[in-house]
């Protein structure tokens, strides 16, 4: 289904859930494109929040919709300002409450890259958060932006340098 970013709130998201379950589909997903887009209408006589507040939410509401119904949530979700200026965003940057990093169960970052690849097109994939596996895993990929397209076959990249050495410890005997 599609959205309305003025109409589509994470209660009409959460009926786009239960509707797909009642008809059927056992393996639902739901994609929401951009999360700081998603409406937030507060209750009857309550200030109207600023944007900060409404994107929490807004991310607040999807993981209940997440919790509740057991329907993984796949949320794009955009940068702030300081995060694009920076050359390469972290999932500090992206806009709004730090619930946005907090909420999220795994959280993947691309980055356009240019690291050895002959002026060609890449990106970077980074896992920068999983509460269930492996965090600070990178994935180059080609992308072949003619055809909305990445090319499978990607490049693994060290994220970060290992350290053999822990904070406050030497290895000098």
């Amino acid at each position: 289904m599609r959205g309305s970013s003025r109409l589509t709130t994470v209660e009409v998201m959460e009926t786009y859930v239960e509707k797909a379950r009642e008809d059927g589909f056992q393996d639902v997903v739901l994609f929401v494109d951009y999360l700081q887009k998603v409406p937030y209408r507060p209750p009857i006589g309550a200030p109207e929040p600023d944007t900060t507040q409404r994107i929490g939410h807004v991310v607040s509401g999807l993981k209940d919709v997440a919790l509740g119904t057991g329907v993984p949530i796949v949320a794009v979700a955009a940068s702030d300002e300081a995060g694009l200026r920076s050359g390469k965003v972290r999932l500090a940057d992206l806009l709004g409450p730090s619930l946005v990093q907090y909420e999220c169960d795994v959280g993947i970052i691309q980055n356009p890259c240019d690291i050895g690849t002959g002026g060609r097109q890449t990106v970077l994939w980074t896992i920068e958060k999983n509460r269930s596996g492996p965090a600070d895993v990178g994935i180059l990929y080609r992308m072949l932006g003619q055809y909305f397209y990445f090319d499978p076959h990607g490049t693994p990249f060290q994220v970060h340098e290992p350290s053999n050495a822990i904070e406050g410890t030497s290895d000098e005997s």
